[in-house]
């Protein structure tokens, strides 16, 4: 009984050791992204504006404000290999879109805040301004000039 018992350990073991080893196995998956280089340096291209009160137009369909400014440098080439970031000047600091204006009402200790960002396409950008609770903008009657800092990579 020994000796069959003995018989039955080899292939055992192997089976185990077998299992052991292949069930560790670890897939590496690689792949190779290429990207093609069209140019060596980047362009940057910046442009400043300033957006009035005035020149906030309601959509009431979407329920925002927007502003639309043409800028010629935001071609097909920026659309296809390129980005535009654009920045909100305020209280001395430049602050990236989507950016969310925060606002404090000491007399009726209220807040509230609103939405900031952008939208481009070729030739010309548009600001929008939304209220984040999905109303309608409760400042831009008081609103002061907003400064903008358009930058173009390409």
């Amino acid at each position: 009984m020994l000796m069959n018992t003995r018989k039955l350990l080899l292939p055992i073991f192997t089976l185990l050791f077998a299992c052991l080893f292949s069930s560790c196995k670890r897939e590496v998956v690689h792949e190779t992204v290429v990207n093609e280089i069209t140019k060596e340096v980047a362009a940057t291209i910046t442009h400043e504006c300033t957006i009035t009160a005035r020149d906030w137009v309601w959509a009431s369909d979407y329920n925002y404000y927007y502003a639309t400014v043409d800028c010629s440098d935001l071609t097909k080439d920026v659309d296809t290999y390129g980005a535009a970031i654009v920045y909100y000047y305020e209280d001395g600091r430049w602050n990236m879109l989507p950016y969310t204006i925060p606002y404090y009402s000491g007399a009726e200790n209220d807040t509230w805040a609103e939405n900031l960002r952008f939208d481009w396409e070729i030739g010309k950008i548009t600001f929008i301004l939304q209220d984040l609770d999905g109303g309608q903008p409760e400042n831009i009657e008081g609103i002061q000039d907003m400064f903008f800092k358009i930058c173009i990579i390409l």
